[in-house]
């Protein structure tokens, strides 16, 4: 939430000072009048004071707010017709722009008792009286040490409940979303996790969150206005933490298919905000941040909004300093370690001018366009800043429109963990898992799966998901947290079976690298599109575990491209080698159901969008896919087309992997040979388990059973001293490539080994709906 900058004296623009505000406001309980000094008052206060006169006729401002006249609110239970009503003062209104307010739901209440409520949640007219001592005080600017920065609800916790929330928010965005119903996910994901969110009562601001729509600049009030294909949305969370502090963010989204104006200012917003926060560190002046701003904007034919500013935050939602984003604004102050603040700038594709609606909290352009805004808390550090409220792994800015974008009837799914290829970690689990749930209850279509590029060396190079991150799994093995073996596979395995048994089809753009977790995301969807740049592998045997996550279900399933024979000699030879396959042994072997080149992905993206708006086809992704499938791809130069006798001869219905070794040691080819040291290379319990595992599956009816099945391996691997622990440690902990197996020989691996991983959980079994799916 921003704070206003400029003086209340008429066409005074200069930056006001906190300790002078209207005492008369005050008294009466009003939003307090700031001005830049005493000539700038005395001047004012006689047009002032009609608003004293106002709120006393009304009964006071806190009488008028707190319980608002008929024509303000409704229940939700209210008919449509009722809800979609102008209030009352709206009715005669003269708006800038095509966008109408509706009615109100009321206010929702506090349910979970443990939440903290700053001063003003339960002040009969919103005012924070601590605010005010502050700014009556020398309102200098706080310094914050590691003791109110660290721990369980100190300031950094605040700031990264405040982006759970906020992340929350957005993937309930959509076309035909109410603004109501945004604000109910985020009052609700703010009592989950005990926290205030911070505007609800705020000068008897009547709801959690401001969702500011169009040409609305800031302070939007959620409606039951329904969201349109085209509009841009701005969704501005704070939360106040049982520790007391408060974190401030948000961000604009396209919803559907925005123009390319309005994409233009929601881009140009977040490059006003990374330039800004590139310059945050010790020593630079609050003033300068405004030119950076400035610029980036005046780049693009837009303007910056001057009334409204970033401003100090923490033990209070707004303090000092001011921190306006115009240039040649006058603020004071220099940067210091320790300062907390926010920065966000209110972008305008037209004039920079503002007005306020008779709600006395929307602000609009004047002329109606289009404004869009995004916002950080940053702190100030030694060297520079860090973003609080920043997405995990994500420790700077970096534009990408898949974030920003919410579809109307295609569900995206991006995978945002760059730093680690795109690893899967619990919450990224729990995320996707809450969001597919919600999903379930709406009109999505279609669901796509892609992902964020990696850095290195200075380069961006493409990457879907290299796996779930099993060293955190093995580090909670080797510690006290030993719940986190069971709950991440559990969780991780529930997942695969959503996504296999959805009623809607799923795309997954495998541009880069697909091991592990990753291929259980994404290869039980219907449509999996390969490019120049997938890697896809399954070397679960390398770190003592097996190719899980249902790959016990399609591997023995798996079908040559274009051909309806079962393979099982291709899938166990993937399966045992962890073999790396390119696109042509993806379609060849039939794992990627479309090749498309990487250069034309945006296009497919924005493609896809369209079509699922538009179709009135059940499967409104096939016809597009077909359109942007590259039939120059050769199968016939594949891998596995070029050894496929090789690999039928040697991993074919062979019952041990003895018989296996026996066969490609009978073999006097380079391929043999190179097959042979791989194995050599594996766990020899982990290539006896997976090869009796797919045997199982193979006679199993569903995903669900097989998922149940791997979950009782996956268990039997999370023990102490099997060989999980010894290949990643060897693999990703000490990196030495030099596992000590044990058993060390596939000789010395019985039968009772074998079958103690297959042994039943009791209690602990993974149920799953036993639905026949799995769309490969």
């Amino acid at each position: 939430m921003s704070t206003g900058g400029a003086c209340a004296s008429p066409n005074c623009t200069n930056v006001v000072s906190k300790r002078l505000a209207c005492p008369k406001c005050i008294q009466l309980g009003l939003p307090p009048a700031y001005y830049c000094g005493q000539e700038c008052f005395k001047s004012n206060y006689s047009q002032h004071k009609a608003i004293h006169t106002l709120a006393k006729q009304m009964g006071g401002a806190a009488k008028h707010r707190k319980t608002p006249p008929d024509g303000i609110t409704c229940p939700t239970d209210a008919p449509a017709e009722t809800k979609l009503s102008l209030p009352t003062w709206a009715e005669y209104y003269n708006f800038t722009g095509s966008l109408r307010p509706t009615l109100l739901s009321p206010t929702r209440p506090i349910t979970n008792p443990n939440v903290r409520k700053p001063d003003y949640a339960t002040h009969f007219s919103g005012v924070s009286e601590s605010e005010q001592k502050d700014r009556a005080s020398n309102n200098s600017i706080r310094v914050y040490g590691p003791e109110e920065l660290e721990g369980e609800c100190n300031l950094r916790y605040a700031c990264k409940m405040g982006r759970e929330v906020l992340d929350e928010g957005g993937k309930a965005l959509r076309v035909g979303v109410t603004t109501d119903e945004i604000d109910r996910v985020v009052h609700e994901a703010c009592m989950e996790r005990e926290c205030y969110p911070s505007p609800l009562n705020y000068y008897n601001f009547p709801k959690s969150v401001c969702t500011s729509v169009n040409e609305v600049i800031c302070h939007g009030i959620p409606d039951y206005r329904e969201v349109q294909d085209g509009d841009i949305v701005n969704i501005d969370v704070t939360t106040y933490s049982r520790g007391g502090y408060h974190g401030d963010l948000n961000e604009t989204f396209c919803v559907g298919k925005v123009d390319e104006e309005g994409r233009k200012v929601v881009e140009t917003a977040f490059n006003c905000l990374s330039s800004a926060l590139a310059m945050v560190k010790p020593g630079t002046l609050y003033r300068d941040l405004g030119t950076a701003i400035h610029k980036v904007a005046q780049q693009n034919n837009c303007s910056v909004v001057r009334t409204y500013c970033g401003h100090g935050i923490g033990s209070l939602f707004h303090t000092a300093p001011n921190v306006p984003h115009y240039h040649k604004n006058k603020a004071k102050g220099v940067m210091k370690e320790g300062h907390v603040f926010t920065v966000e700038p209110m972008i305008n594709l037209g004039s920079c001018n503002d007005t306020t609606w008779d709600d006395n909290w929307t602000a609009v352009t004047a002329d109606g366009k289009r404004s869009a805004q995004f916002e950080h808390t940053v702190l100030v550090t030694k060297d520079g800043c860090e973003i609080l409220t920043a997405r995990e792994n994500e420790p700077v800015m970096k534009w990408d429109p898949d974030l920003v974008q919410r579809a109307s009837n295609l569900g995206i799914l991006h995978l945002n963990n760059p730093s680690s290829l795109n690893a899967l970690t619990l919450d990224m689990i729990r995320s996707m898992t809450a969001t597919l749930q919600q999903w379930s209850n709406t009109g999505i279509r279609a669901t796509m799966m892609d992902a964020a590029p990696y850095e290195r060396n200075g380069k961006i190079k493409p990457a879907f998901c290299a796996g779930g991150d099993v060293k955190a799994v093995y580090l909670a093995g080797k510690s006290d947290n030993k719940a986190l073996t069971a709950d991440f596979f559990r969780e991780e395995y529930k997942l695969n079976h959503m996504i296999a048994t959805q009623q809607v089809p799923q795309l997954s753009i495998w541009d880069g690298v697909v091991m592990g977790g990753g291929v259980g995301l994404s290869v039980h969807g219907k449509y999996r599109v390969a490019t120049e740049n997938t890697l896809f592998a399954m070397p679960e045997c390398k770190i003592g575990l097996f190719p899980d996550v249902g790959g016990s279900w399609w591997i023995p399933r798996l079908k040559l491209y274009q051909h309806q024979s079962c393979v099982g000699g291709v899938g166990n030879y993937l399966a045992l080698t962890g073999a790396r396959l390119k696109a042509e042994d993806l379609m060849y072997s039939g794992i990627a159901t479309h090749y498309v080149k990487s250069e034309r992905l945006e296009e497919l993206k924005r493609a896809l969008i369209e079509s699922t708006d538009d179709s009135s086809s059940t499967d409104c992704v096939a016809s597009v896919l077909m359109s942007f499938h590259d039939l120059t791809i050769n199968t016939d130069e594949a891998f596995l087309s070029k050894h496929k006798r090789e690999i039928d001869d040697a991993f074919h219905d062979k019952e041990t992997v003895e018989d296996i070794i026996s066969a490609l040691k009978s073999m006097d080819t380079s391929f043999a040979q190179s097959t042979l040291e791989t194995l050599n290379q594996m766990s020899p319990t982990s290539l006896k388990v997976t090869l009796e595992g797919l045997k199982r599956a193979s006679k199993l009816n569903n995903i669900g059973e097989c998922l149940a099945m791997e979950y009782r391996i996956v268990q039997a691997c999370m023990k102490e001293g099997s060989d999980f622990y010894e290949g990643i440690r060897a693999a990703l902990v000490d990196k030495d490539g030099e596992p000590k197996w044990s058993p060390v020989s596939l000789e010395e691996v019985s039968i009772d080994i074998v079958e103690s991983y297959f042994e039943d959980l009791g209690e602990d079994e993974l149920h799953l709906d036993t639905v026949t799916s799995s769309k490969l």
